[in-house]
């Protein structure tokens, strides 16, 4: 378990860096598989969970195209909620172990663009995150509720592609929070597999991931769903612990369903 000073920044919003893009991962996989197919929906709804050392977190969500077809260029809605459990060591008058209960939304709106056999989105919009401890640490700098300016943007190749890769950033003004994600793999009958990397941070931590995914398929009725299972290690730089866990194994498995 990671342990933090007196001071120290603890209880970090990395957890944004592994769930928020596995949000928008399955979003991205989803979208991008009605580009280019005879079938039309209009919407996507996501749900997963992240786990890394000392934290875990489950998020759901829906995106909505406003023309109604994925699989065409226009505007996007998109709406998400997470909340994540974690603890960490600390000092509050000696030795003390804290646990953390996190929420974050966003509710933001966006446009794609689909153009010969890639992706690209941009969303706009406003995350609320709160946070409450206990016991309450007060030398914790990310504690309590705020409210931010939040952007996403999103690039990846399409199914008619054999090869498969997609690139996610996102920042918001709460906290001055920032992740990136990019992913290289290949399709195959349906499956795409592949390796990944990222980094995030915000006003206190820095950390970086590394590991592989595969996504696939899943036969539910007349819904087109998807399953999204990832891992890897997780690099933490000293003192960058708290909601997103120390340095050690990551993984999480998300579903998404369009009609």
């Amino acid at each position: 378990m990671a342990v933090s000073l007196l001071g120290s920044r603890s209880a970090k919003l990395s957890f944004l860096f592994g769930v928020t893009a596995s949000c928008l991962a399955l979003l991205a996989t989803s979208a991008s598989a009605e580009h280019g197919s005879s079938s039309t929906t209009s919407a996507v709804t996501f749900s997963g969970i992240d786990f890394a050392e000392d934290s875990i977190a489950g998020y759901t969500g829906i995106i909505v195209a406003g023309n109604r077809d994925l699989g065409r260029d226009g505007i996007l809605f998109r709406v998400v909620g997470v909340n994540a459990n974690f603890e960490y060591d600390t000092i509050l008058g000696g030795p003390t172990v804290v646990d953390g209960d996190g929420w974050l939304f966003d509710a933001m709106v966006g446009y794609q663009w689909l153009r010969s056999g890639v992706r690209f989105a941009a969303y706009v919009g406003v995350d609320y995150q709160s946070f409450d401890l206990t016991p309450n640490d007060p030398f914790n700098v990310v504690n309590g509720d705020e409210v931010g300016f939040k952007v996403v943007g999103e690039f990846e190749t399409d199914a008619s592609s054999r090869l498969y890769v997609g690139v996610l950033a996102s920042y918001s003004t709460a906290f001055d929070t920032y992740w990136t994600r990019g992913r290289l793999g290949l399709r195959h009958e349906g499956m795409i597999f592949g390796i990944e990397g990222g980094a995030s941070g915000n006003e206190g931590y820095d950390v970086q991931r590394v590991g592989g995914f595969v996504d696939f398929a899943v036969p539910l009725g007349t819904l087109s769903s998807r399953v999204t299972v990832y891992g890897g290690y997780q690099f933490a730089d000293e003192g960058g612990i708290g909601l997103g866990g120390g340095e050690g194994a990551y993984g999480g498995i998300g579903y998404s369903f369009s009609f």
